[in-house]
């Protein structure tokens, strides 16, 4: 999976991306970020043969809605890796902003 991911700045570091990568990727990418243009997500997951691409509303951030998730869970189970447990146990981010407690989560802690 690939969030608020694009390509690399460094000329060095993107010639070392293959084309044609056969890896399945979902590719989530915020309508609204800032840090990481749709652009170069788009040009990234371009890359990839086997890709499944979507957008939410916010911006660089992990979307924790049940639209995103169920995709996660959807892209997970393609790759054989479904589980009983449930992906995320948080309220939507744009919640969380709202209610002024938003914090940084390490990515165990938006997964469990």
């Amino acid at each position: 999976m690939l969030v608020g991911g694009g390509l690399p700045n460094s000329k060095e570091l993107l010639g070392s991306i293959s084309e044609n990568i056969s890896t399945p990727l979902l590719a989530i990418i915020g309508k609204w970020d800032t840090v990481v243009s749709t652009e170069s997500s788009m040009m990234l997951a371009d890359k990839f043969l086997n890709k499944e691409t979507t957008f939410h509303g916010g911006a660089h951030i992990v979307p924790l809605g049940s639209i995103t998730k169920k995709q996660i869970k959807s892209f997970l189970k393609s790759l054989g890796l479904e589980s009983n447990v449930p992906l995320f146990n948080l309220p939507p981010s744009s919640a969380l902003i709202s209610l002024g407690q938003y914090k940084p989560l390490s990515l165990k802690q938006s997964l469990i």
